[in-house]
């Protein structure tokens, strides 16, 4: 199977002193086809893979706001604040994703798992990045890779019971492998994982239908490590240099 996809979006910012921002308007046109295909090995064992692009329009804070945002600790006596600016030249992050994998049931159906490797590829991936006054701001990377694999698995008793009720354990995994940046800086390439991209996370539970008006959900999910930016360091007064990550081109600076 196939499909393409056009949008035309049109935006008109008008002007804001307490946004600091100017009057403009900006049009945006963007085609993505894409592509999917599966073959039947067994009868209860298929492949599947599939391929295609996507878009992403930054939003108008990220293009014209100025704000800031402050919060206060009552038991440290400590107001933390921090100052955000757009970018007026942001522009759309574009990317291409194909993936593959395998899909496998047992039982009639009652056992269910798929195993998915994917791997995307941005271009203008949106990244904030931290202005010599402190101040936040947004900026296009040059180059962007994510590559994991996605683990997908259920059992549905109800098929025990002649399928008179649905009672699903089901559980979702996504294990990042890859989560880098590409950014010019001054003519030097800087290869850098993402902030705020787990490397694992993950969604379980049980799932409830009586097929005769009653459903019901329990669904926990979790949420692995994750690279953020320190932005409580003079309440941390424990730390060191040694605490921060150093690699993939960070420096202690970056916090």
């Amino acid at each position: 199977n196939g499909g393409i996809r056009y949008d035309h979006f049109k935006y008109e910012l008008d002007a804001n002193e307490d946004l600091n921002s100017e009057k403009s308007d900006e049009s945006y046109n963007t085609v993505n086809p894409s592509i999917g295909a599966q073959y039947h090995i067994l009868d209860n064992l298929r492949f599947h893979a599939s391929a295609g692009t996507a878009f992403f329009v930054p939003d108008a804070y990220k293009v014209a706001g100025n704000y800031e945002v402050s919060v206060y600790f009552p038991e440290w006596d400590y107001t933390w604040v921090a100052s955000y600016a757009g970018n007026p030249d942001l522009k759309p992050e574009k990317s291409k994703t194909f993936d593959f994998g395998f899909k496998y049931n047992l039982l009639d159906q009652a056992f269910n798992a798929d195993l998915t490797y994917f791997r995307t590829y941005h271009k203008d991936k949106i990244a904030d990045y931290t202005l010599e006054d402190g101040t936040t701001s947004y900026m296009n990377a040059d180059k962007a890779q994510m590559e994991g694999l996605e683990l997908m698995s259920s059992f549905d008793f109800g098929v025990l019971a002649n399928r008179k009720y649905k009672l699903e354990l089901y559980s979702n995994w996504t294990f990042m492998f890859k989560s880098e940046l590409e950014i010019d800086d001054a003519g030097a390439t800087l290869k850098k994982d993402m902030q705020y991209v787990s490397r694992t996370t993950g969604s379980f539970g049980i799932f409830y239908n009586s097929y005769k008006g009653l459903t019901s959900r329990i669904n926990t999910r979790f949420a692995g490590s994750r690279l953020e930016m320190d932005r409580f360091s003079e309440l941390r007064t424990g730390y060191s240099p040694d605490n921060y990550y150093t690699r993939k081109d960070y420096t202690v600076d970056d916090e």
